[in-house]
């Protein structure tokens, strides 16, 4: 069964230990919505366990792709920011209770 990615999520950048970001996701269907601290609108899709998109706000703009680790509380993908400058993040999160 795929994983239902709605809840609060803490986001870790794993290079960067200064990163740390809540995200808020609403999943309905293969619909993704919501917003991550710092950074606005997130909006993407899931196909199966994963999930892809893009998000924008006052700090820039960027796409993500994220995949479950250990189970569906839990996540490892990339978090890239492509403006106003690009940056490449591998993150981790996890579901706040």
């Amino acid at each position: 069964m795929p994983c239902n990615w709605t809840g609060t999520w803490e986001v870790k950048a794993i290079a960067d230990q200064t990163y740390v970001r809540r995200l808020a996701l609403t999943h309905t269907g293969t619909t993704l919505t919501g917003t991550i601290e710092g950074a606005g609108a997130v909006n993407g899709t899931s196909l199966g366990n994963q999930v892809s998109g893009s998000w924008s706000g006052a700090d820039g703009s960027g796409t993500f792709n994220l995949k479950p680790f250990f189970g569906c509380g839990s996540f490892i993908g990339d978090w890239d920011q492509a403006t106003p400058t690009s940056i490449k993040r591998t993150v981790c999160g996890s579901k706040l209770p």
